[in-house]
């Protein structure tokens, strides 16, 4: 039953007969809303409050996914009794709005909307529920996201392989190791976090070591709890802890790294504010191998320092060669485990142990028990080739530990069992034997479980046999015990999972682990295919009443090859944002060549995280293709140049890629069609620098390097602009509608260099024109009925400054004002740079007059070149000074002016942004570009990820 529906539309509105509204003065009106912009207004006594819909997702309302809903209904806000959840719809699902409880509203009538001076909220019948008000932003400046090219932005010559090696979750993050994934051009290894929202699960953060070496083996071991999380890179005998929102929202930044002992880092654990590290390979006293763990508290050493408590020697006073103490390692509250899978006892090699230690008092680490395979001492055995220990009650103190024997003979030769130990079984803090779990089937054939990672979560157990032959020869599968199941106390076998496409050699279970309150579980298949390379995958289940079904198949970013100079080109558009990565490549693999390029797409959630939701690459790829030097993108369509395109037979003409959002399924965005212009020719370059725009249902695509065969001479790189339109030759057929020249010829002039394109205008750079001196520049504006119906002619030719000005090397356009980039203009120093504002109507009707001239406002004493990138939206104009050496040498600068900061129509600065961490040489600025309140600047060669492999920023408006 639906009690209330309110259509949002594109006006602003007023909730009438849902809002209680405050009584009190309005001090601000209703903004307009942009482009794309939706907004869902209340008046909350002193200002209206917002909740600003971009595209097909609102920023401010909190949300979790519910039924399926139609595209006729977006938009649509209602009150649902029978989930008792107000609702909206984002035109394939209802998002269920269900934020914090504000307290109760028992007597109100469910699906009211009210609002006091601090939040707006609605009543679900029982309890107040709060929804997001964020305020009308007013600046522009937080840095929300930095995109660089490694994993998951691209792959710095990213080949995964293990993938899924080492997994960890909570209900609502895991992370996911890939110790052999050759990142930075070396083997050094990788880790990914997700997020859980609803029964998806979204890659969030690449995680890649800050000290890069061969071999390192970073992801070796990982381990997650709460906020933190750790990962081990044992080849480089190390461990790293990352902090949740370390560096922003959802960011995990990583906050101390430790070096250990030969092999530090082969396992490690994390709990609350403790974590512990094996180091297996450690030797002392001539023994070789005898192995070592540390323990670190999460405050020692200052706040988050996570220093060094306790360093924990093998115990047994007989050591032997190659016992491997720390091999694994497992910690809960005051207890902590450390495993010598391979200990030998006398008679029995490789039989394996297992040494309990008890936190006796801060810092103070003391042994106290050694526990054996219950079976007895086989040879062989493994005992503690993986084990877990949990605290079941949450008061700090562990009280579940289960250890495997791998090659156990209980059940069958070399089935393995897992053992289950209980705190206070045989005496007040005794660890006694509980129970075991084993696979007692003749089929499926389960061989060696627990060989690998096993989890505990609540009463439930994962367990891995990778060696599992029932969907192929070592497919593996994973096993769930249940505490109970098949009588009390007993822990039975609940079911077996494989994943969705398990196949031969898979050896999914490898690794295998369940969330603390047993709902969702994860195994590791780390040699699954995937283009004949065994990059690995992770597999989640979620688990309703008890059966379990999978949730989502996790797998590694693509293997791209190197990947160099990611921010040539971005774009943003309400939620979405766009990344090029020009020099992407994967020359050694199938269908990857060298420089093919690539573009990532990334979408802003509502709580302001921007996670990646989609990796483009060129549907026809080729060496050299630079697929991505400018891109441009709305909320339906994107489109990609690919300026050395030699499709056809007509050697690098170039042309561009259009992509539509949720074509090929939702989420998706699919190939639609490469559009070259009509005659290119040779060398044309079309799509090539700036000379690329999408507004509507049109495409401006600038070719400068074309050459008019005039008579004569022929006019080398004097340029053209072609125009697409989408139903030009049909509908949805995107044909070229026009060729535009400029109304002056001229070798070398480049127009088309760059090109922007709004509402019926046209605007298009040449910046080498001799329009006022040798390279002055020039800029020429078309409208689209003038001349004409759809005619697109010329009304209005600008010109530069002064010789080498570049006046023209990027243009934007919005509505009635024009902004004209001059980079290497020498007011106030040599190419310090300037840009220009013009106006529609500004000196007489239909002339387009020059409003503002603005020179480069920094204090850098060298060459800024501001202006070399400009974008608009609205009132808000972004302009980049990548050479700018205020911070550092050729850091770059990005300036946000607004058009009435200061004063009507003063373009005054409203903001000047910089990355968090800006670096000599980073070139931040390259490009740049505005929607709404989201702003996007590069660091072309910025060095986070590798030498100039280059950065994206993303801010968006600062909290209110």
């Amino acid at each position: 039953m639906i009690k209330h529906i309110i259509k949002i539309t594109t006006a602003c509105i007023m909730i009438a007969g849902l809002l209680l509204l405050s009584s009190g003065p309005v001090a601000a009106s209703c903004p307009v809303p942009l482009a794309g912009q939706f907004s869902l207004t209340y008046n909350n006594g002193t200002k209206f409050m917002a909740g600003c819909k971009f595209g097909d997702s609102y920023r401010n309302l909190c949300g979790l996914p519910g039924a399926a809903c139609t595209p006729s209904q977006e938009g649509d806000l209602e009150y649902s009794t029978a989930g008792s959840v107000l609702r909206y719809c984002n035109g394939s699902n209802w998002i269920n709005v269900q934020c914090e409880a504000l307290g109760s509203c028992v007597g109100i009538e469910a699906g009211t909307i009210t609002a006091d001076a601090l939040q707006m909220k609605y009543c679900n019948g029982v309890t107040w529920q709060a929804m997001y008000n964020d305020g009308i932003c007013t600046g522009i400046g937080v840095q929300e996201a930095l995109f660089t090219p490694s994993g998951a932005a691209g792959g710095v010559e990213a080949t995964y392989y293990a993938w899924g090696r080492s997994i960890d979750m909570t209900d609502d993050y895991a992370i996911v190791g890939a110790h052999r994934a050759t990142t930075n051009r070396i083997v050094d290894g990788a880790a990914t976090i997700y997020k859980r929202s609803g029964a998806s699960w979204t890659r969030l953060k690449e995680l890649s070591p800050t000290v890069h070496s061969a071999n390192g083996a970073f992801g070796r071991a990982v381990g997650l709890s709460g906020n933190y999380a750790i990962v081990g890179h044992e080849g480089a005998w190390r461990i790293s802890i990352f902090k949740k929102d370390q560096g922003g929202a959802d960011n995990w930044g990583q906050i101390a790294t430790h070096t250990g002992d030969s092999n530090f880092g082969v396992s490690v654990d994390i709990f609350g504010d403790k974590a512990i590290a094996g180091s297996h390979n450690y030797s002392a006293g001539g023994t070789v191998g005898i192995g070592r763990a540390r323990i670190y508290r999460r405050d020692r050493g200052g706040a988050d320092a996570w220093g060094l408590a306790a360093i924990l020697n093998f115990p047994d006073v007989n050591p032997v060669h190659y016992d491997y103490f720390g091999w694994v390692v497992t910690i809960a509250g005051d207890i902590a485990a450390v495993a010598a899978a391979h200990r030998d006892e006398p008679g029995a090699v490789n039989t394996g142990a297992v040494y309990l230690y008890r936190e006796t008092s801060q810092d103070t680490w003391t042994y106290f028990k050694k526990l054996t395979n219950p079976n007895g001492m086989d040879a062989n055995d493994y005992f503690g080739h993986s084990m877990d220990i949990i605290d079941l009650d949450g008061d700090g103190t562990a009280d579940r530990l289960a250890i495997s024997a791998p090659y156990d003979d209980e059940q069958f030769g070399d089935r393995g069992t897992v053992f289950i130990f209980e705190r206070n079984q045989g005496g007040a803090n005794n660890w006694g034997l509980v129970a075991k779990a084993a696979d007692a089937t003749v089929s499926p054939t389960s061989r060696h479980i627990g060989l690998e990672q096993l989890g505990l979560g609540g009463d439930y157990m994962v367990v891995g046999s990778r060696l599992n032959d029932a969907l192929g020869t070592d497919s593996g599968a994973v096993l769930v015990f249940r505490k109970d199941e098949g009588g009390a106390n007993n822990w039975g076998l609940q079911t077996y999972l494989w994943g969705s496409d398990t196949n031969t050699l898979d050896e999914i279970g490898r690794a295998a682990t369940v969330s603390s309150t047993g709902n969702y579980l994860m195994a590791g298949a780390p040699y699954q295919e995937n283009d004949g390379i065994k990059v690995g995958a992770a597999y989640v289940f979620g688990r309703s009443g008890a059966t379990w079904s999978q949730q989502a198949k996790l797998t590694p970013p693509g293997t791209y090859g190197y990947s160099r100079r990611m921010g040539d080109s971005v774009a943003v558009s309400g939620d979405y944002a766009a990344v090029s990565i020009i020099f992407k490549s994967g020359f050694w693999l199938t269908n990857r060549l060298a420089r093919e390029g690539g573009v990532n797409i990334y979408r802003r959630q509502p709580n302001s995280t921007w996670t990646l939701e989609k990796h483009v690459t060129p549907p026809s790829p080729q060496n050299d293709l630079y697929f991505g030097q400018k891109i441009d993108i709305s909320p339906e369509y994107m489109v990609v140049s690919v300026p050395l395109d030699s499709t056809g037979g007509v050697t690098r003409g170039g042309g561009a890629w259009i992509f539509g959002r949720n074509v090929g399924g939702a989420g998706n965005w699919g190939q639609i069609k490469l559009i070259k212009p009509i005659g290119v020719q040779v060398e044309d370059r079309a799509g090539e620098t700036n000379g690329l725009s999408l507004f509507g249902d049109y495409i401006a695509l600038g070719a400068w390097r074309h050459d008019r065969d005039l008579i004569p001479p022929l006019q080398g790189d004097a340029g053209a602009v072609y125009l697409f339109h989408r139903n030009e030759g049909g509908a949805d057929n995107w044909g070229q509608r026009k060729k535009i020249e400029s109304s002056v010829t001229e070798h070398s002039a480049r127009f088309g260099q760059s090109v922007d394109i709004a509402g019926t205008v046209l605007v298009a750079g040449a910046p080498y024109e001799d329009a006022n001196g040798t390279d002055a520049g020039a800029v020429y504006i078309f409208e689209r009925d003038f001349g004409g119906a759809e005619n697109w002619g010329q009304t209005k030719r600008l010109v530069g400054q002064a010789a080498s000005d570049l006046y023209g090397w990027d243009v934007a356009v919005s509505g009635d004002t024009v902004v004209v980039g001059s980079p290497n203009h020498d007011e106030g120093g040599t190419d310090k740079g300037a840009i220009y504002i013009y106006y529609r109507n500004h000196g007489g009707p239909g002339n387009w007059g020059l409003f503002k001239k603005i020179p480069y406002p920094g204090a850098g004493v060298g060459n800024a070149l501001f202006g070399r990138s400009v974008d608009l939206s609205g009132d808000i104009l972004i302009v980049g000074a990548p050479a700018d050496d205020v911070n550092a040498t050729d850091a770059g600068y990005v300036y946000v002016y607004s058009r009435n900061e200061g004063g009507a129509d003063n373009w005054g600065v409203l903001a000047t942004i910089v990355p968090n961490t800006p670096s000599e040489g980073d070139y931040f600025g390259e490009d740049v570009a505005v929607s709404g309140n989201v702003v996007a600047g590069s660091g072309l060669y910025n060095d986070d990820s590798a030498t100039d492999d280059g950065s994206v920023y993303l801010f968006g408006c600062p909290p209110l």
